[in-house]
């Protein structure tokens, strides 16, 4: 969605600005024909915000085999994800991370199973047995 803004050029040049959306978090902004023309180069036809750019270049460094219609699509369903659950409802969004930190913990614990802490080897003893200090004494 372009729109023409006329005296987006601010030195009184013919440069005309545009409000375009971002193909990722659908956030407008105001840019040059020719900062558009640049931006959707480097994205594969793509508009995207300043900080949707950097999220989709930090996956590209992170998972350097993907190219950047992958990363790009990545971070668009990220995107939609946070704009579907987060900004309609918080509350459930906080459940949602709180249920998922309480999964990979469960996941974690299950996968170190086969080592055992102190607390593990205290609850599996039988009983722990008393010394001569620990027994209990009467006064007649």
């Amino acid at each position: 969605m372009n729109q023409l803004i006329p005296g987006g050029g601010g030195s009184g040049s013919s440069e005309v600005a545009e409000t375009v959306r971002c193909a990722c978090c659908s956030a407008p902004e105001e840019c040059t024909a020719a900062y558009i023309r640049r931006v959707r180069a480097a994205h594969c036809g793509s508009w995207v915000c300043g900080l949707c750019a950097e999220a989709v270049g930090e996956r590209l460094r992170r998972e350097q085999d993907a190219g950047v219609e992958a990363a790009l699509r990545s971070h668009t369903a990220v995107c939609r994800d946070f704009n579907a659950t987060t900004r309609l409802n918080p509350k459930l969004s906080l459940a949602g991370s709180m249920r998922d930190i309480a999964r990979r913990s469960f996941n974690r614990r299950a996968s170190s199973a086969t080592t055992m802490t102190c607390h593990d080897e205290l609850r599996t003893s039988k009983t722990m047995e008393r010394t001569v200090i620990c027994q209990p004494r009467f006064f007649a």
